[in-house]
């Protein structure tokens, strides 16, 4: 049996022998731990990520296409948006073309994805909010922002899909000498980082961060599920955001925290993709951030559960199963047994597409087509944006999709198919 939980009392339900499940003395079958030293000091949503789908509005459109042309990179949105924008083109690395940020407000927009027509209705929008806007905004009004800006950047929109990352801040523990070798994870990805050097932020997708032996960890892939356990007062004091999560400890624990002691930061970010499959088991949908903000809870239980810091081959660690079972995220827990359910597919789609791709890799070889221009002609079918999302569903991405076309026209040149 694995990851047994331990039983929980308080002085107080010692005294009629019964449980607690607020308590700090936890009891199994190989001994007792007292964890009252061990203290929750902020619970929060971090980043949010809503995926939107509509038709570009044309004149947003061409506004940002005129600032790009001149020398001022700065925007000005009428309402509903009503906000100053510094824009950009946002690397075709991101899927979008363009990027309006707001770092005053904590928004970045990205707009335009690459792989639909700017004239089609398609996933054109992701909307990125940073911990400093979400802090400040209750679930409603979070939900009532996010359409507001769904509204000022598309028509006819509806949400695709939300990716929320769901972390807790704790003082009195730190992770063991052995919690690698400890950790139970699914993940096939896992990092550690060594010397503390430099944190690189960009935008609010990614995050590279060295710490010192011992101080971070990373478990799972960004397109996935994935686990992070670092030293947020380091991370805080590098970044300069001491300010803001300050205020956030105090209000939390009442001013009761202690500012020498190390800040452990535990942290389950979850990509939409695993949210939708979460949701599918339950019969529920949850493509909107105020659909995915109910279960909150459930989904850190979830995350916590399995990626998970074992006592023995037995039992929990008993503080990850304190941090697992505290946190709210807004609601308590709806007690949803969660597991991921893959969007069942026809079963021939993919194998279908492949030899679709062989006919015209073949095909276009004869007449001397190079990678680019394979490419090029292949985003002008309608069928595009499906083939890109089966490879998706398989595990792929665009880029594997080019590197097949690519040793693919090479092959048939060198082999004489292409003659």
């Amino acid at each position: 049996m694995k990851g047994k939980t331990w039983k929980r009392y308080s002085p107080k339900s010692l005294e009629t022998n019964s449980e607690d499940e607020k308590g700090k003395l936890f009891v199994s079958g190989i001994g007792m731990k007292d964890l009252s030293s061990v203290k929750v000091i902020g619970e929060s949503v971090d980043t949010i990520r809503q995926l939107v789908k509509g038709k570009l509005r044309k004149t947003l459109l061409e506004r940002i296409e005129r600032i790009l042309e001149g020398s001022d990179n700065i925007m000005e949105t009428p309402s509903p948006l009503a906000l100053k924008w510094h824009v950009a083109y946002a690397g075709k690395h991101s899927g979008y073309q363009y990027k309006l940020q707001n770092n005053d407000e904590g928004i970045i927009l990205l707009l335009k994805s690459f792989y639909a027509d700017k004239e089609k209705e398609g996933a054109h929008l992701k909307i990125e909010l940073s911990p400093k806007f979400i802090a400040a905004r209750g679930i409603k009004e979070i939900g009532k922002a996010l359409n507001t800006l769904a509204k000022g950047c598309l028509e006819e929109w509806k949400m695709n899909g939300c990716a929320v990352h769901l972390a807790i801040d704790i003082q009195g523990w730190e992770p063991p000498e052995d919690f690698g070798k400890r950790f139970v994870t699914r993940a096939r990805a896992s990092q550690d980082y060594q010397s503390i050097q430099n944190v690189v932020f960009e935008g609010l997708s990614n995050v590279s961060v060295m710490y010192g032996n011992n101080e971070s960890w990373l478990f799972g892939k960004s397109n996935s599920l994935q686990m992070a356990v670092y030293r947020k007062d380091i991370e805080i004091e590098v970044s300069d955001k001491q300010d803001h999560f300050y205020r956030q400890w105090d209000a939390y624990t009442f001013g009761e925290w202690d500012k020498e002691a190390p800040v452990w930061r535990v942290e389950a970010r979850f990509h939409h993709q695993v949210v939708r499959e979460l949701a599918a088991s339950q019969n529920q949908e949850m493509e909107s951030w105020e659909q995915v903000a109910e279960y909150l809870a459930d989904l850190w239980r979830y995350a916590l559960k399995i990626n998970r810091l074992d006592k023995t081959s037995t039992y929990i660690d008993p503080v990850w199963q304190l941090i697992r079972e505290e946190p709210k995220f807004y609601h308590p827990p709806v007690g949803f047994y969660l597991k991921r359910k893959k969007k069942e597919q026809p079963g021939n789609t993919h194998k279908n597409y492949a030899l679709i791709i062989g006919n015209l890799i073949t095909i276009c070889a004869r007449q001397n087509y190079t990678t680019s221009m394979f490419m090029k002609e292949l985003k002008k079918l309608s069928f595009y944006d499906d083939l890109i999302n089966t490879y998706k569903r398989n595990g792929k991405s665009e880029g594997d999709l080019r590197e097949q076309v690519q040793k693919g026209l090479l092959l048939r040149k060198m082999i004489g198919m292409a003659a």
